[in-house]
Parts: structure tokens; sequence; C-alpha cells
């Protein structure tokens, strides 16, 4: 459980790092650059073999399964910008979210993950938890199947969040590390080629805002990553989308005085009896 809580804790601080970046006269693409960049860097000082050219079966397959998620990651990035212009925030946030529900079906029905005893019951008490959070009481889910751009931007996160799963199952474990470097290598190269096709300029406070945000960001994917690999992905995928929603709601309670809902509170409720029974 200790990578699950770690991999919450980086992933709100990058979300809450996304937050604070995005003020008038920033530069997003920019700032997504230095992200992708950072992650790379920190990925290579940490590979136990700096050879990053492969030479084997299975260093290539590796390659692939990182090449097409890289290309998720930055599809679903550029997907959420997207239908937050085009659907507002709330709606987009809310759907986003909704994307852990492929992984942890997926696992069920394709790698054979089948929950035992009272771990079903855990497992539909987060999955409650995470509609609860999701659901604003105002028809946040209305006439959803209209929108295709948010329906692409729930399988697209949805499915990027399951490539761990995928790499756990058919990649080599000893390249866990090649695997976030060659996801981090593409996604930059496509980043650094959209910055340069929109013109984009870069100042201190870009640079400063990417490097927190690739920190962060690379110690949640390899936290993720990690706890894929000890844990049942019907337990992970639920709980760290819950505990993500859950400590960003509260820090921005604590320190950016945004008050907690009743459904905040209730599916604090419902995380901590799922967890009891998860662990049963």
């Amino acid at each position: 459980m200790l990578y699950m809580i770690l991999t919450i804790m980086c992933s709100s601080g990058m979300s809450l790092s996304i937050k604070l970046a995005d003020r008038p006269g920033r530069n997003m693409r920019v700032v997504t650059v230095i992200n992708y960049l950072m992650t790379v860097l920190l990925c290579y000082a940490f590979l136990d073999d700096k050879t990053i050219v492969p030479t084997s079966m299975e260093q290539w397959k590796v390659l692939l399964l990182s090449t097409l998620n890289g290309c998720l990651f930055l599809s679903t990035l550029l997907l959420l910008q997207m239908n937050i212009r085009k659907n507002g925030a709330t709606i987009s946030s809310s759907i986003g979210h909704l994307g852990v529900l492929v992984p942890t079906v997926l696992s069920i029905f394709l790698f054979g993950e089948y929950p035992e005893g009272t771990q079903w019951i855990g497992v539909l008490i987060a999955l409650v938890a995470v509609f609860a959070l999701n659901y604003d009481g105002r028809g946040a889910y209305h006439n959803v199947g209209s929108k295709f751009g948010l329906i692409v931007l729930l399988l697209s996160g949805g499915f990027a969040d399951m490539m761990s799963k995928v790499f756990e199952v058919y990649g080599e474990h000893r390249y866990e590390g090649h695997f976030l470097f060659y996801t981090f290598a593409v996604s930059l190269v496509i980043s650094i080629i959209w910055a340069i096709a929109s013109k984009s300029k870069a100042n201190g406070k870009d640079i400063i805002w990417g490097t927190m945000m690739g920190s962060f960001n690379y110690l949640s994917t390899m936290f993720l990553l990690k706890a894929i690999l000890q844990l049942p992905a019907y337990i992970v995928y639920p709980i760290y989308s819950v505990g993500f929603i859950l400590v960003v709601n509260i820090v921005n309670f604590l320190f950016l005085k945004e008050e907690l809902s009743k459904k905040d509170y209730v599916a604090m409720g419902l995380v901590c009896v799922a967890l009891v029974f998860l662990n049963i």
C-alpha cells in the first residue's frame, strides 16, 4: 500500500501544480514541454542500465508498449484541454476521472484478476465512491452520449492508465525503468513538435513550473507502475482515483479555502469502508 499512498500524493501534487501554474501570461505549451523534459532526465538518471537503444526482442516490445503509452499520455492531456474549452471544466474533469473504470473492468475480464470473497464488496463500494465524487447533482452526466469528445477523453485516459497493467502482463519487469523512459521520451518529442508549430516562447516561470510538474509526473507514474506490479488492478485503480480526488479536495479546502461538499465527506467514508473489505 506504500506505493499507492505515494502515487496518490505525487499525482495530487502534479494536479495542484497545474492548477497554480495555469495563470494569465503563462505558456502552458512550454510548461508541458519542460514537464516532459524533466521526466525524461529523471528517468535516465535512475536507469540501472543506461543502454537506451533496444538490443533484444524484450526491449523492442517495451519500446512498442511505451510508444503507445506516450501517445496516450499526451493525447489525454490535449483532449482534456479541448473538452474544458468546449464543455466546461466540471463535466470534463468528471468524465476524465471516470476513465478509471476502463482498466478496472478490463483487468477483470481480460487478465482474470477476479476479487475474492469480501473483496467484491470493497470493489463495488470503491466504484460507488468514484461515481459519488464525479456526480455534481446538476446533470453532470446528462446527455453525455451526444458529447463525442468527452467519450474519447474517457477512453483515452482509461487506456493510458491501463498501459501500466499491460506492461505488468506482457513486458519484462526488469525494464520498467526503460518503459517509463521511452513513454516520456515519446511524449516529449510530440509536445516539442506541438510547441514549435504554435511558435511558443518560454520564460523563467514557465521553466520553474514545468520542472515542478515534471518531478511530480515522474514520481506519480513510477509509483503507480510499482503499485500495479504488487497489487491487483481492481484494487489499485479505484483507490488511486478516489484517493487522488480526495487529497486534492482536502488541500484545496485547507490551503486554497475551497469548501468540501457533502459528497466529498460521503466518499471519504466509503473509501475507508472499501479499504477494509479490500484488505480482509
